[in-house]
């Protein structure tokens, strides 16, 4: 469900996947190895639909940040403006 201005609601059992949240804000903090980070984002994935942060893309793809910047900015340029990059 997604509120009026834009934010995908948290749902009470949802919660304890998300970390530590940061007071006053919609920050979440979870601590954990690559796996657990694999893991972690999976389950967020289950919850709010596929999506991937430009560090989320580096961790799958087993690549730099700065790698899928690169990649990012070159698809860009050939699709004329969509951001949808396939790794």
């Amino acid at each position: 469900m997604i509120t009026s201005d834009g934010m995908v609601v948290i749902p009470p059992a949802f919660e304890h996947l998300m970390g530590v949240p940061d007071g006053g804000t919609r920050i979440y903090r979870a601590e954990g190895n690559h796996s657990q980070m694999r893991q972690w984002f999976d389950g967020l994935c289950l919850h709010i639909g596929p999506c991937v942060s430009p560090g989320g893309a580096a961790i799958y793809a087993k690549v730099s940040r700065a790698a899928v910047y690169k990649r990012m900015r070159l698809q860009t340029d050939e699709s004329g403006g969509s951001n949808r990059v396939l790794l």
